[in-house]
């Protein structure tokens, strides 16, 4: 199998085996990054890997927790890595301190998308009481 990936070794395209004789000639030629995987994979390979060193590797999982409950006027404070984005209702704000901080404003139950390549992305789910 090929793996074809962006500059973070984010996968776009695999063309599994039997791979034509030319097409890493081709690949090489036109200066696209790839790189070669003999076996099987069992998992989604986008969303669950990367290429980092020139070899296939499992995307790490953000070290937070997937549920949060605060009380009204509590606020939830976590570290992410430098420019995690997190998914808004009405936008997104990016973290430029590796601080994700929510405030137990409004009642209710909310969810909040985050992301940051190579992490896999995830939903943090807050409750509010």
């Amino acid at each position: 199998m090929i793996i074809i990936y962006e500059g973070q070794g984010e996968i776009t395209q695999t063309v599994f085996d039997p791979v034509p004789a030319d097409y890493e000639d081709f690949l090489t030629a036109n200066g696209t990054p790839y790189v070669t995987y003999e076996g099987r994979i069992g998992t989604d390979i986008y969303t669950d890997f990367y290429v980092a060193d020139g070899e296939l590797t499992s995307r790490p999982a953000f070290d937070v927790p997937a549920e949060v409950v605060l009380q009204q006027g509590e606020t939830f404070e976590t570290e992410v890595p430098p420019e995690t984005t997190v998914r808004l209702e009405d936008g997104e704000i990016v973290t430029l301190d590796g601080v994700l901080e929510i405030e137990g404003e409004t009642r209710g139950t909310f969810e909040f998308p985050i992301e940051c390549f190579p992490y896999k992305s995830m939903t943090i789910q807050v409750t509010v009481q």
